[in-house]
């Protein structure tokens, strides 16, 4: 049986995305792939934004809930009182409608709105006149949009904030606003002269503290403060360090505003834009008009017509307001309709309404149809309409539902197991048999069909009144905190009368005898639906039972921490039953165990893999790493039974094991361990050593001591014996100066970023008053005051040497502090509280820092961005069925298709064309790839003057024996020429340039050279793996002369041990960053082929694997650079083939690192590589290596593919070339409502020919032709 290879390389954009298909058996060189090329087209059709989803489906949902609440109040009345409800749906309908929006009029005037003066129509905007068409009947549109269609409400908003006088009314509000902070900076300026301290109020509206953007700079382009420099938007922390002098010195800048504000207050007042003024005195001001034009002058008459047609317009505008908020706030509250709606039938029921010939007939006959039904009357009426009006979609779709019983039975054992022999006989015959099919068909009598075909509606009271107590009794969240106290009285009150209530089974009765307030329902936060799950990577104990069987008696023979079994055994749920059972403790025990950090592993796991791993390389000293291995054996403290068994190739042994969990560990970390998604939240797990959590994570605000235990480093069981309570703002706000500094903590993580680090050190050496390291120092400061408030004095140790250092960390602790304390803690986890307490023992650390053990590794394929993942989804699908198309046959054959798939990350493209399609201004992209190393001036070995036509060149050569180090210490910028000469040598101090080496080092000779390297690097002779500054992790977070000494440490002497020990630290790094888009995009492929794949039942014969591949000019394993390399320039407008171009180079770096044996499996001879171009003979061009060109699959051949979805007619058209005995499922292609229906509602009737008659309704079909016709069409 032949292995396949057919990996998808990919250029991921938002518009436009390269794909690159190959196909060959392993060990094929690039000449005889098998290859094509696509460039998918994400277009302008494909709905990205879902802008009016939210507001479409509470439309729509509003019109399901009003439809069944009606279907559940004529059963109600027909079958429980004996009303004729189906002679009065007109009637019943009004009555129900009456839940959404109605006019108030003691708010605003229905009949004044519908006669809109024809002057203040002119004075509204054009986009306020188009939505409404014409000034006549507006209060009636305006009801009409807030019923069915209330984005119209919202343009009608926006719209009006385009009228002229409105702008005027918000530049007055700016002004008050700002004439107010300068009064605060007066007062303020008054008190420091008096060199006392500034108190701000709590409750003050506009707070020195919390300036806006714009009131700083319009201070500055005001000159309103002179030369005092203000940079912060926290005025309050610099005025509270201005001297007297300075604060009389700024008081005389200060502008006098006092008679401006009286002014602006003024204005405000008059505005007709001040909502909260209510008092329209619209009769008033429609009496003033008429006077006689003698009596007065034309002045006066036109300021009377001014006043009126403003009234107007302010009525207008505040009934636009009013309904917004309205429409926000999910309508008025209840009570005041059902206040409506009693008023309302207490009219129609008296004889003047009775007895008006005017009066609609309908309404007429309805009263009196009341009145001749003993059972009902007006009051009960009233009452069951509006408890009716109360319920929720949720609780009448389930009434409505076949499936839903009448009374809820549980499976006895007896029951269970007769349904589990049954499933079992039927899954063997492929059909699908469930808990409900064997409850339906063992209590028929249980269940009743709504289905008109089976005797329609049917009111069942006990249903009813299961459904509904079980609504209001258990699923809603009345609290304290969220609800106002008048709703826990109410909530209170509606319990205690359903449990007097005596007949349970009878929810009418008790509705009639219960005020409908009662049973209006609560806001519902909607927190709780569909929590993520946890994505940690855990053991699987079926895997490891049926491979691994003796895994419980290694277990044993190792020494097991007691403290974290415990932990994890009394971790329980709100059930008060434990989270995790024994052998799941056992199986995390023994992961703990491997995730030991090698330095205090004592059974030395990790590093006896790594010794072996380093063994199964070609060109490895078998002989010196064989004698290590054997070494760390003897030294390691593993049982002798575990020593003896340790053989990493023997099948189900112990080294076996080893072997198999650190290479699934490192491809789980590096983004290449595949679980296929199923169905959501379904993974399929079998045959894999790792599997998901699965477990719920709890909300964020019940987390928050576990996760601050471990950023302060203490016991998390300590820290909650410290600190009560669910708040934990209110405590730590008490430290004066603690809040505020996290907060500025977290900005300067989020402004700096990388650079923090840096910044503050050097502010801290060079610069002490510097804002930064006021901040490092304050957060030092505050470390006393915390220790003192909470009491434990091992809060936030010190585990750095230098001062400089532990000032440094603490403020990212400050900064982790305030997103867990001070932030808005809403939503979940990442993890489970298992997973969480799990990586808290991980994370405890010794007394130099080091961490017991790494973190749980995790699938993180999460996406929160829902543009993207709609491009995925659209992405994905299409590749999916092409690469289908490709591994068809040989998958029939039988053969085995490993699908690598390889992609290449570039946010220089993506980022602005997904702004782009979100529609919005793409911001510049911080950082020109030109600009490559500030301040270098001098070219590396010629001594010529840089510009921005330089190269990137690596120092190490990636020839070297030393492969490529993939880190930006070891490139450097170099002119053309340089790079052209300087071959694949090394080069080193003597073979720089002087005019360079001066720049550089100003005039130091050689030896002060290494000298200074050394000084700042440290000793080598150590046996230490860290340098002066510590374990080396990022270029970028090395000091201006770190970088300096590190980078050109890579140019001392060949045998020189501080060179080494620099290359050995470049080595180490080099490990795969998973971006998380293009890895959800990569899943998304996987589970879509996969799924394809089932249906044929070939899923066992397809694996998948990951790569990713950077665009960055600083990486020196990236697409940029091999563009570079081959001499192809990327467009600033590209062309459709230079997409594929990138997931074609992305394609050969991945080949080359995974060549032969590996992963890729494409052939490479001994020194073949990517890395070397070809140069023209001729003309001297630099051309694409003869790789590049054999593999390429061609402009010429490149396919276009559009991803804009199909549209109705062309899926209707699709089903009929496909059609077959199934039933279609026809809302795939009719999403778009017809008529408030979507095309296969009940409004919706086909129109037949058939025989010649012409037939409107649903006939019954057969394969003859139509029959009964006459009993279901017209």
């Amino acid at each position: 049986m032949s292995k396949i290879i057919s990996p998808i390389a990919i250029d991921m954009g938002a518009k436009n995305t390269g794909v690159y298909y190959a196909k060959y058996e392993r060990g094929t060189t690039f000449e005889n792939i098998e290859k094509h090329g696509q460039v998918l087209i994400y277009g302008d059709d494909n709905t990205s934004l879902l802008k009016k989803r939210t507001s479409n489906r509470h439309v729509r949902r509003g019109y399901q809930r009003k439809k069944l609440a009606k279907r559940l109040l004529m059963i109600i009345l027909k079958e429980y009182f004996g009303f004729p409800a189906e002679k009065h749906t007109q009637a019943i309908g009004f009555l129900i409608n009456r839940r959404g929006f109605s006019f108030l009029e003691e708010e605003y005037s229905k009949d004044y709105l519908n006669n809109f003066p024809e002057d203040a129509w002119q004075a509204l905007s054009k986009e306020v006149q188009d939505i409404l068409g014409e000034q006549k009947n507006i209060a009636d549109k305006l009801m009409k949009f807030a019923t069915d269609n209330p984005e119209k409400i919202i343009k009608l908003l926006e719209g009006i904030q385009n009228i002229e006088s409105y702008i005027k009314y918000q530049n007055l509000k700016k002004d008050a606003v700002y004439y107010s902070y300068i009064e605060k900076i007066s007062i303020s300026c008054d008190v420091r002269i008096e060199n006392k301290e500034i108190k701000e109020g709590a409750n003050d509206k506009n707070k020195l503290s919390k300036a806006s953007k714009w009131i700083v700079e319009r201070l500055v382009t005001e000159n309103s403060i002179g030369s005092i420099s203000i940079n912060d938007k926290n005025l309050l922390e610099q005025m509270q360090v201005l001297t007297p002098e300075q604060a009389e010195t700024l008081k005389k800048y200060l502008p006098n505003v006092k008679e401006k504000q009286i002014t602006v207050k003024k204005q405000i007042k008059k505005s007709i834009w001040d909502f909260k003024h209510t008092d329209f005195d619209l009769d008033k001001k429609e009496s003033d008009l008429s006077f006689n034009v003698n009596d007065c002058d034309i002045d006066k008459k036109e300021k009377k017509i001014q006043s009126y047609n403003n009234a107007h317009l302010h009525h207008f505008c505040y009934a636009i307001y009013k309904i917004n908020n309205e429409l926000i706030s999910g309508g008025r509250h209840r009570s005041k309709f059902f206040e409506e709606i009693k008023a309302d039938l207490e009219t129609f029921s008296q004889t003047d309404f009775l007895q008006d010939r005017h009066s609609p007939k309908y309404l007429v006959n309805f009263i009196q149809q009341i009145h001749n039904t003993d059972a009902l009357d007006i009051d009960k009426l009233y009452k069951l309409v509006c408890h009716i009006s109360n319920f929720e979609l949720k609780p009448l779709h389930k009434y409505f539902d076949n499936n839903t019983p009448i009374e809820h039975k549980k499976l006895n054992k007896e029951a269970l197991e007769e349904y589990k022999n049954k499933k079992e006989v039927l899954k063997k015959e492929n059909k699908k048999y469930t808990e409900l099919d064997y409850l339906k068909a063992k209590y028929p009598e249980n269940y009743h069909s709504h289905k008109q075909l089976d005797g329609g509606d049917k009111f069942s009271n006990t249903k009813l009144s299961r459904l509904a107590s079980q609504w209001f009794m258990s699923h809603w969240m009345v609290t304290k905190e969220k609800d106002k106290q008048a709703k826990v009285e109410s909530y209170k009150q509606l319990k205690t009368r359903w449990g007097e209530h005596t007949d349970k089974n009878n929810i009418v009765d008790f509705w009639l005898a219960t005020d409908p307030k009662l049973t209006i329902p609560p806001y519902q936060a909607m927190l709780n639906r569909q929590p993520p799950k946890c994505q940690s990577l855990l053991l699987n104990g079926k895997y490891l039972n049926e491979h691994y069987p003796q895994w419980k008696g290694w277990l044993n023979l190792l020494s097991l921490n007691t403290d974290y079994k415990e932990k994890l055994k009394f971790l329980k749920g709100k059930s008060k039953i434990p989270l995790v059972e024994e052998e799941k403790i056992q199986l995390r025990q023994l992961q703990f165990i491997l995730d030991i950090a090698k330095k205090q592993d004592k059974y030395k796991l990790n590093e006896l893999w790594s010794i072996y791993h380093k063994l199964q390389k070609i060109d490895t000293d078998q002989t010196k790493w064989q004698e290590k291995l054997e070494k760390t054996i003897n030294t390691s403290a593993l049982p002798t039974e575990l020593k003896q068994s340790l053989n990493f190739t023997q099948d189900k042994g112990f080294g076996h094991f080893l072997n198999k969990y650190y290479q699934t560990r490192r491809k789980a970390r590096d983004g290449r361990y595949f679980l296929i998604q199923e169905k959501k939240e379904k993974w399929l797990t079998d045959n894999k050593l790792l599997t998901l959590c699965t477990h719920k994570p709890r909300q964020k605000k019940h987390q928050w001591q576990l996760d601050l235990a471990a950023v302060l480093g203490v016991n998390a069981d300590d820290l909650k014996n410290k600190i009560d309570g669910d708040n934990p703002e209110d405590y730590f706000k008490s430290i004066n100066g603690f809040a505020s500094n996290c907060e500025k903590s977290a900005k300067a993580q989020k402004d700096h970023r990388g650079e923090l680090k840096l910044k503050i050190d050097h502010e801290l050496t060079n610069k002490p008053n510097g804002a930064l390291a006021k901040l490092a120092k304050k957060c030092d400061e505050l470390k006393q005051a915390l220790i003192k408030k909470i009491g434990i004095d091992k809060i936030l140790p010190d585990r750095q040497q230098n001062e400089n250092n532990q000032k440094i960390a603490l403020v990212f602790k400050f900064a982790q502090i305030h997103n867990i304390v001070f932030k808005d803690r809403s939503g979940f986890s990442k993890t489970c509280p298992v997973c969480s307490t799990d990586n808290a023992f991980r994370m405890q650390e010794d007394d130099k820092g080091a961490a017991t053990a790494s973190r749980l590794p995790a699938l993180s394929i999460r996406l929160i961005d829902g543009v993207v993942m709609r491009i995925c989804d659209a992405i994905a699908r299409q590749v999916a069925i092409t690469k289908w198309n490709d591994i068809k046959e040989d998958l029939e054959e039988g053969s085995k298709v490993s699908i690598p798939l390889v992609l290449e990350q570039n946010h220089f493209e993506f980022e602005p064309s997904l702004q782009k399609i979100k529609g919005k201004k793409s911001d510049e992209i911080k950082g020109d790839r030109s600009d490559k190393y500030k301040g270098q001036k001098i070219s590396l070995y010629d001594g010529t003057i840089l510009g921005k036509n330089g190269e990137i060149d690596h120092i190490i050569p990636r020839s070297s024996r030393y492969g490529m180090l993939n880190d930006e210490a070891n490139l450097i910028y170099i002119s053309k020429a340089d790079n052209q000469n300087k071959g694949n040598d090394f080069k080193f101090l003597r073979d720089l340039h002087k005019d360079y080496k001066q720049d550089i080092f100003g005039n130091k000779s050689d030896d002060e050279i290494k000298a200074f390297i050394y000084k700042h690097l440290g000793d080598a002779s150590s046996n230490s793996k860290d340098f002066a500054f510590g374990k080396y992790l990022s270029f970028i977070n090395l000091t201006t002369e770190q970088k300096k000494a590190f980078r050109h440490a890579l140019f001392l002497q060949q045998d020189d041990p501080l060179r080494e020990k620099v290359i050995q630290s470049l080595q180490n790094r080099n490990r795969a960053i998973v971006n998380g888009t293009q890895r959800y995009l990569a899943q998304c492929i996987a589970d879509k082929i996969h799924r394809i794949v089932r249906k044929e039942g070939k899923e066992n014969l397809i694996e998948f694997d990951y790569f990713e591949y950077s665009a960055r000019w600083n990486d020196p394993k990236s697409t940029y650079n091999l563009r570079k390399e081959y001499g192809i320039d990327k467009l600033k407008k590209q062309p459709l083939y230079s997409h594929l171009v990138d997931a074609q180079l992305a394609f050969l770096i991945a080949s080359e690192d995974h060549q032969n044996e590996g992963s890729m499996g494409i052939k490479f001879d001994k020194n073949q590589t990517i890395w070397k171009n070809e140069v023209d003979k001729e003309t001297g061009e630099v051309l694409p290596s003869q790789l590049f060109t054999s593999m390429d699959v061609g402009e010429g051949y490149l396919k276009e593919v559009n991803l804009n979805p199909k549209d109705s007619n062309q899926k209707i058209i699709d089903i009929e070339k496909h059609s077959n005995s199934n039933k279609q499922d026809l809302t795939k292609i009719f999403k778009r409502p017809i008529f408030k229906q979507n095309a296969i509602g009940e409004r919706y009737k086909p129109i037949i020919k058939f025989e010649n008659k012409w037939y409107l309704g649903y006939p019954m079909t057969a394969k003859g032709g139509i029959y009964n016709c006459d009993e279901y069409c017209q």
